[in-house]
């Protein structure tokens, strides 16, 4: 009895600890480059405004990005059982500020529609990850869930030389894609267009609004919840736990490529129009 309080202390120190790093392994990288994107979004936003005007920089880029957005929410929405009262994919509306919407209901006692939250506010950046990951096996035949480069662990960001690592394994993965856009077997003046345009639209609509993050936060405690309950169930069965987790590591790995070009893409935009504006100041100055 005297060494049985503290072994179930130290199981739970165990289990807290392990379901922190899932956790910080499974989401962190997904929300830094979904922030990333999103504060850079605004500025070209911003800068498109000025540049091109509203109007003709929403019905050239803004439809398809704001398009593919509500589609993420309306289809975890549906995958997670609640109820679409009302959906508009492309309605800009000047009073609110809103492109469009989806509005939905669910039972808040029903445990799968609350886990549904999360993934229904996160639905945008998933849905656009997901089309343009489609686009790179249709136009260049690239299947990232197959051949990232850009995997992370418990040690990654445990020493300088493996933060070095992960920054040479993403600009060996930026510069990949651009070989195989520009110079590889599958590669047409056509196709990189036309690629380049998708990516900027949609990639430039990996945002999340302050109702989703609202939306996500609830789904996101159940899940933390019933992360620390599973662990607590199986983290003394040797080999279980890692293996599981290793799995969704892998797939995630799958997403942070094609982020990654899709900030690269917006950002070499963005810098284009901060450059011209920048040139159009010092004339009228």
């Amino acid at each position: 009895m005297s060494t049985f309080l503290p072994e179930i202390w130290h199981y739970f120190l165990k289990v807290s600890a392990a379901t922190t790093s899932q956790l910080l392994l499974a989401f962190m990288p997904l929300l830094i480059l979904t922030f990333l994107m999103h504060y850079l979004s605004l500025l070209n936003e911003r800068l498109n405004y000025k540049v091109l005007g509203k109007n003709l920089y929403l019905y050239l880029f803004g439809w398809m990005g704001t398009s593919v957005h509500e589609m993420g929410h309306a289809l975890f929405a549906i995958l997670f059982g609640h109820k679409i009262k009302e959906m508009k994919l492309f309605k800009p509306n000047s009073e609110n500020g809103t492109l469009g919407y989806v509005t939905h209901t669910y039972n808040p006692k029903n445990l799968y529609h609350q886990v549904g939250n999360f993934f229904i506010g996160i639905g945008p950046v998933l849905m656009c990850t997901l089309v343009l990951l489609l686009m790179c096996r249709i136009f260049y035949h690239i299947n990232f869930f197959n051949s990232s480069g850009i995997h992370l662990s418990s040690g990654t960001f445990a020493s300088f030389s493996e933060i070095k690592k992960l920054m040479q394994d993403i600009w060996k993965e930026i510069l990949f894609f651009v070989y195989a856009c520009f110079k590889g077997e599958l590669a047409a003046w056509w196709k990189t267009v036309i690629f380049l345009y998708l990516f900027y639209s949609i990639g430039s609509s990996i945002t999340l609004s302050p109702s989703d993050l609202k939306l996500s936060f609830k789904g996101f405690l159940i899940i933390v919840i019933l992360l620390f309950l599973f662990n607590a169930a199986t983290l003394w069965i040797a080999g279980f736990n890692h293996e599981w987790f290793t799995g969704i590591q892998n797939f995630m790995s799958g997403f942070y490529p094609v982020m990654i070009l899709a900030v690269t893409v917006t950002l070499f935009f963005t810098g284009l129009l901060a450059l011209y504006q920048f040139i159009r100041y010092l004339l009228h100055k």
